[in-house]
C-alpha cells in the first residue's frame, strides 16, 4: 500500500546491526543494515527490534491514505481511482485521477469529511481471505497492482473497506487530527495531495499559528483583518510604483538633448548609438520610442546595463527608415548576440 519499510535494530551478544530500511522482494525481506558494533555471523540469531515512534507515525499516515481515498471519492464521484501513494513517518502522499483542479473549498471538504469519520472511532477490522472472496465484499483494489490467492482487506467503520498488506491504527480516533498541506498536479489528469496526521498534524497547525501571528503582529492588524490589510498595501505601493516610473521617464526623457548632440551622422542619417547608465529598461524604450518619432531619417541604438548584471539593448529606425526596409528587430537579435543574448521584437 506505498508503506515505506521499518527501521529499527538487529541484534545478539555478538554484535548489532542498526536497519535502515525494509524491503520486500520475491517473498523476501530484504534489510538494508548498518554495523554499529560486533560481529553477526550467518545463522544466529537475533532480536529485531522496530523503531516504534517511526512505525507509529508511519501507521497514522497509512490510515489516513485509506480515510482520504474514501473522502476523495464521495466528494468528487467513484470515478475517482488512486495512482499511486507513499505512506511514511513524516507524511501520507495520494495520487489520485481527477480531470480538474480542485478548488480550495472542495479540499476543505475532503478534509472536514476525514476527520468526521475520524471523530466516529470507528473500529477497524483486518482480515485475510481469498482473492475471490475479496472482490465479492467489494473492497477497493490498487489496479496494476499483483494479488496472490489470498489477501489482507482492511474495514474502517462503514467508509472505507480496501485490500491492503501494511500497518493500521485498531480505531479511527488514533489517527488525530489530519490536516492537507500540499496539493497539485503530477500529469494530466493526475492529482497529488500530502497530509500530515497526528502530532505532525497538530505541529503543523502550531507553526502555521505562530507564522500568522508574527505576520498580524507586523501588520499591526487581528488576524482577520490580515487581508484587507495586505489588499491595501499592494494598492499603496502599485501607486508608489506608478509614480516612480512616471518621474524615471521624466529624468529619462530630459537625457534626450545630450544624447542627440552626441549622435554622429553618416550620410543623411544620424545615428544615436550610446550607452546609457543607471537606467530602467522601460525607461531606455521611452527615449527610443520618442526619438524615432522625429522627422528625417535617424538609427537608434540604446544600451544599459541592469541591477541584475543583464543588458538591456533597444533599437528603432524612424519612420522613413522603416520604409527602405530597416528592421529594429534584426538589429537588436544581431548585437544581442555579441553580448551573449538575443532579441528582437
Amino acid at each position: 500500500g506505498g508503506q515505506l519499510g521499518d527501521a529499527g535494530y538487529l541484534t545478539n551478544d555478538n554484535g548489532s546491526l542498526q536497519v535502515l530500511d525494509t524491503k520486500k522482494h520475491e517473498g523476501l525481506h530484504i534489510h538494508r543494515v548498518r554495523a554499529v558494533s560486533g560481529t553477526i555471523a550467518s545463522g544466529e540469531e537475533v532480536k529485531a527490534e522496530v523503531d516504534a515512534a517511526r512505525r507509529k507515525d508511519t501507521i497514522l499516515h497509512h490510515s489516513s491514505a485509506h480515510v482520504f481515498h474514501s473522502a476523495v471519492r464521495q466528494i468528487f464521484g467513484i470515478e475517482v481511482t488512486q495512482a499511486g501513494s507513499q505512506v511514511g513517518p513524516n507524511a501520507m502522499r495520494f495520487d489520485f485521477s481527477l480531470s480538474k483542479q480542485p478548488s480550495k473549498q472542495e479540499l476543505a471538504q475532503v478534509e472536514n469529511l476525514m476527520n468526521e469519520w475520524v471523530r466516529t472511532a470507528s473500529p477497524v477490522n483486518t482480515q485475510v481471505m481469498s482473492i475471490d472472496e475479496a472482490k465479492q465484499t467489494g473492497a477497493i483494489a490498487m489496479f496494476g497492482e499483483k494479488y496472490g490467492d489470498t489477501v489482507r482487506v482492511v474495514k474502517m467503520g462503514d467508509f472505507s473497506l480496501e485490500f491492503c498488506g501494511g500497518t493500521h491504527v485498531n480505531n479511527t480516533a488514533e489517527i488525530g487530527q489530519i490536516k492537507i498541506i500540499s496539493e497539485g498536479s503530477i500529469s494530466q489528469g493526475v492529482r497529488r495531495v500530502e497530509a500530515l496526521s497526528g502530532q505532525k498534524a497538530w505541529q503543523y497547525i502550531t507553526d502555521q499559528l505562530t507564522h500568522l501571528g508574527d505576520a498580524t503582529d507586523k501588520l499591526k492588524v487581528k488576524p482577520a483583518e490580515m487581508v484587507a490589510q495586505i489588499e491595501r498595501l499592494q494598492d499603496n505601493l502599485k501607486a508608489k510604483e506608478k509614480q516612480l516610473q512616471l518621474m524615471e521617464e521624466k529624468v529619462a526623457l530630459a537625457r534626450i538633448p545630450d544624447l542627440l548632440a552626441k549622435a554622429t551622422q553618416t550620410g543623411e542619417m544620424t545615428v544615436v548609438a550610446q550607452v546609457v547608465p543607471d537606467i530602467s529598461a522601460a525607461s531606455l524604450k521611452s527615449i527610443a520610442e520618442q526619438l524615432k518619432n522625429r522627422s528625417g531619417d535617424l538609427a537608434v541604438m540604446l544600451i544599459a546595463t541592469q541591477p541584475d548584471s543583464s543588458v538591456s539593448i533597444v533599437t528603432a529606425f524612424s519612420a522613413a527608415m522603416v520604409k527602405r526596409g530597416f528592421n529594429a528587430g534584426k538589429v537588436a537579435g544581431e548585437v544581442a548576440q555579441i553580448v551573449g543574448g538575443k532579441g528582437g521584437g
